[in-house]
Formats: C-alpha cells, sequence, structure tokens
C-alpha cells in the first residue's frame, strides 16, 4: 500500500476547482449605457445565455444601479454578496475614479471593472487619472462574450493560486496594455478554453463529472505591464501553458523609468542590433518595444519550449520573433481573430497532436483524442516520439485535457 500512495497516478479531485465564484454583480450604469450592452437592456437574460451556450452553470444575477449612492445601498442591504463591480462611465459621473476609491476604501475585496464605450477621449482622461482602486479597464466593442470574459478573468485570478497548488492547473499569461486589444483578445480565448474544456469532458463517465472535469481548464491571467507580467511568470513559472505578449508595453505599473533614464539610442541602430544586446538595453527604456523583448528573453532563458505569441502593431517587430522561437501576429491585421485562434489552438496544445518527423517537419501521425493516442503511440517513429516529449509537447497536449498526473509524470 505504501508503494502505491508514493505512484505519481492518482485521481484528480476536479471538485476542489474553481472554489471562489461570482454569483452577483453591480452595475453601475445609465439607462442608456445599459441598453448599449443589450438592445433590450436585459444583461442578466444575456449573461444567462452566454452560460448556457458555453454549458456553465451558476450564472451571476446583475444588479443594475444608475449612481454610486444607489449602489453603496446595495452592498449595506447585504440581501447579495456582491463579487464584482462594474462601472459604466458617462457625462452624468464625472467623478467615477473617485467613487471607485470610496467603494476600494471601504469594501477593498470586490473587484471593480470599468467598462467604456470606446473613445479616443477616455483613453486620454485615464492617462491622468490615478488607478490604483480599479482592477481592469475594458472597452465595449459590440461583442456580448466580453461580459462572459470579465466574469471569468476575475474568478481566475482568485482560483489560480489554489488551483495550481491543488492539481497542477495550467496558466494562460496575456501581456498588453492596450484595453481595446485585450477587450478582443479574452472572449475569444475563453471561447478555446470552453470549447476545450468541454472537448476533455466527454471521457467523464457521467454527466456530473462532466460539469467538473471542465472546472479543470486552464486559467488566464491579465498583466498591462512588464512588472507585473514577471510577477505572474515567476510565480506559476512550472505551470505557464503558453505566453500571448505585446512587444510594446509599460515597463512598470506607473511607466517610471525603474530607477534609469530612458534611452536616446537611434531607434535605426536598435534594428542594427542582436537580440542579445538589445535585450540589455532595455533596463534603459521606460516603454516601447524593449519591455516585451526583454520578457520574452527573460521567459525563453528560463523555458526554451513554452509557447510564445508575439503581436505588435509593428511590422517590423516580427524580426524578433525568430530569435524567440516565437509565432508573431500584426495586430493590425484584417484577420488578426482567425490568426489568433490557429496561433493558440496549435501552440498551446488545443485540438489534434500532430506528431512530426524531427528533421523534415513532415506529418507523421495525428492524434485526435486521447483514445487516438492510445491505439497509435506504439506506431509513432521513437525519434518522432523522443523529439516531441523532450519538448513538453506531450505534457503541454495532456495538461490542455486536464490530464495533471499523466502530464506532470512525462513533463
Amino acid at each position: 500500500m505504501e508503494k502505491n500512495d508514493k505512484l505519481p497516478f492518482k485521481e484528480v479531485s476536479f471538485a476542489k476547482l474553481m472554489q471562489q465564484r461570482i454569483f452577483d454583480v453591480l452595475l453601475i450604469a445609465s439607462n442608456y449605457d445599459a441598453f448599449m450592452l443589450e438592445e433590450d437592456g436585459r444583461i442578466d437574460e444575456q449573461i444567462f445565455n452566454e452560460y448556457v451556450s458555453q454549458s456553465l452553470r451558476y450564472p451571476p444575477r446583475i444588479t443594475k444601479v444608475k449612481s454610486c449612492e444607489e449602489a453603496m445601498k446595495e452592498i449595506k442591504n447585504k440581501t447579495r454578496n456582491f463579487g464584482l463591480i462594474i462601472m459604466m462611465p458617462n457625462a452624468d459621473r464625472s467623478d467615477m475614479f473617485e467613487d471607485a476609491r470610496m467603494f476600494k476604501k471601504h469594501y477593498p475585496e470586490i473587484p471593480i471593472v470599468v467598462l467604456a464605450m470606446f473613445s479616443r477621449e477616455f483613453s486620454e482622461k485615464v492617462k491622468n487619472e490615478d488607478m490604483s482602486s480599479i482592477d481592469y479597464i475594458f472597452n465595449w466593442l459590440g461583442n456580448a462574450d466580453l461580459l462572459l470574459a470579465i466574469i471569468k478573468l476575475i474568478e481566475d485570478k482568485m482560483n489560480a493560486p489554489a488551483d495550481v497548488k491543488n492539481v497542477d492547473t495550467q496558466i494562460i499569461l496575456l501581456v498588453e496594455d492596450s484595453s481595446r486589444f485585450y477587450s478582443v483578445y479574452l472572449p475569444y480565448i475563453y471561447k478555446f478554453l470552453f470549447t476545450q474544456s468541454r472537448s476533455f469532458a466527454e471521457e467523464a463517465p457521467n454527466e456530473h463529472e462532466k460539469m467538473l472535469r471542465m472546472r479543470g481548464r486552464a486559467k488566464v491571467m491579465l498583466a498591462t505591464n512588464y512588472e507585473d507580467a514577471l510577477e505572474i511568470y515567476n510565480k506559476f513559472s512550472n505551470n505557464i501553458l503558453g505566453v500571448i505578449s505585446d512587444v510594446d508595453f509599460p515597463m512598470c505599473k506607473n511607466d517610471c523609468h525603474c530607477g534609469t533614464e530612458s534611452s536616446s539610442a537611434d531607434p535605426q541602430s536598435l534594428e542594427q542590433q542582436p537580440i542579445a544586446a538589445f535585450a540589455a538595453m532595455t533596463k534603459k527604456t521606460a516603454t516601447g518595444v524593449a519591455a516585451g523583448i526583454k520578457l520574452c528573453t527573460e521567459i525563453r532563458k528560463r523555458d526554451p519550449f513554452v509557447p510564445i505569441i508575439l503581436q505588435s502593431s509593428e511590422e517590423n517587430n516580427r524580426r524578433f520573433s525568430d530569435e524567440l522561437n516565437a509565432i508573431f501576429l500584426n495586430k493590425n491585421s484584417k484577420t488578426l481573430d482567425v490568426e489568433l485562434s490557429n496561433a493558440v489552438i496549435n501552440a498551446f496544445g488545443f485540438g489534434d497532436f500532430i506528431f512530426r518527423d524531427p528533421k523534415t517537419q513532415q506529418e507523421v501521425a495525428k492524434i485526435t483524442s486521447l483514445r487516438d493516442m492510445l491505439y497509435k503511440i506504439y506506431d509513432i517513429p521513437a525519434d518522432s516520439l523522443y523529439y516531441h516529449a523532450s519538448r513538453n509537447d506531450i505534457s503541454r497536449w495532456l495538461y490542455s485535457r486536464a490530464m495533471f498526473p499523466l502530464a506532470k509524470y512525462l513533463r
């Protein structure tokens, strides 16, 4: 019995995952803003429909109020335990950031999200505001999936430490400072994850087990600056399923110079620098291309095989993707959503597993499921099997399917 207890293959307790949930959301918005979220203004029904479409349980209830005073009354009534406050700025509420500071002072445990209609004026206003009381800012671009993504992002942040510790749950790190772009990326990423979790849940013996297994999906962690991104990576470095990073983002939370002055180097001279020399200069650059390259260079030093998707609105930054063994996406591409989808599916272990010849990179076998892997594993050429196992490709594919003990054993 003692030997059996020490075996790495033990049953995963999916019931212990995702213990912290958001069941009630307080929405502070005018009637017009609420109407803009959904044509008939029924936000709770929109959230419910999104949860049902993704086979998710326990959709949160939405309580809509028009002012900070009404919001405070709702919280003090304690009839509902609000797990999230969403604030929509408008002309009638010019002191929104002051209101957020007041909420944080009295209820520091409640996350606060600002959901704003995308505009250049609001973006400029945010630059001059104290954002310490606001957890995230999102832009409403007409995609109803964003509401679901916001709730799941907050839940992932709350549950990630415990779930990683308990069952080795994986993390997708998204580094992006543009609220416009991560408001687009997150709904797509979560759709991949929900589709994937439904897929591997089908192997469960009953409906109850299927729902529990869906809790084993990868968590998404969002960072908007170098400091936070590196902190997340350091904390979960052994559980990073993949990284999606912008090239241009602030070096620190307050866009500081990290104790050094900004570099005055000519951008043309930087293009002629090899990546090692370029990365070495990043401490002198508060913002810009240096932050993204510095982060990905540091990650690549520690893990030569973790998938990295590097994205930028500047096409000339593509040159760094080859040095970093990363996938490059142009943020100005008209097919960015399709390219992001394909990159995540292929690089992060979603979809079919393709065994390739290590010399020619030609496909030698395609695995569509765990059952398929069981049947075909002995037919895979030894050099191809070793190639993918040594690069953690197989363990990553298993991790994406919540096969935690086996994936950890093969890693």
